[in-house]
């Protein structure tokens, strides 16, 4: 089964399935909090005071905050560029969400000397 979407496809736009795997893997372990963390203000993951408040009284940030990437134009491919490295910070949780949109990762030999 191939994918609905490519690398160019918008956040938003993504098909119902994908966006709510996507929406809910994002509101577990707060998972957004991490990824929207950058503090500078050009940046389509940083978050205004008030925005970040509206996230925390929200029962599905994930959903939003997509939609909120997908109008601020991000596409795929950026957004498992954000995933990829912040896995290099926050580790091994940041795994889901590049799975749900179909990442590839190397297979790993480890060599024992």
């Amino acid at each position: 089964m191939s994918p609905c979407f490519d690398l160019t496809t918008n956040l938003s736009q993504l098909s119902y399935g994908i966006f709510s795997q996507l929406s809910r893997q994002l509101d577990s372990q707060e998972l957004w909090l991490d990824l929207f963390s950058d503090q500078e203000k050009s940046s389509a993951y940083s978050l205004s005071v008030a925005e970040k408040d509206k996230c925390l009284r929200l029962s599905e940030p994930g959903a939003y905050l997509l939609r909120l990437l997908g109008n601020r134009g991000q596409n795929v491919k950026s957004f498992l560029a954000k995933l990829h490295s912040s896995a290099k910070i926050y580790g091994p949780k940041m795994d889901i969400p590049q799975l749900i949109l179909h990442r590839k990762f190397c297979k790993l030999k480890f060599l024992i000397y």
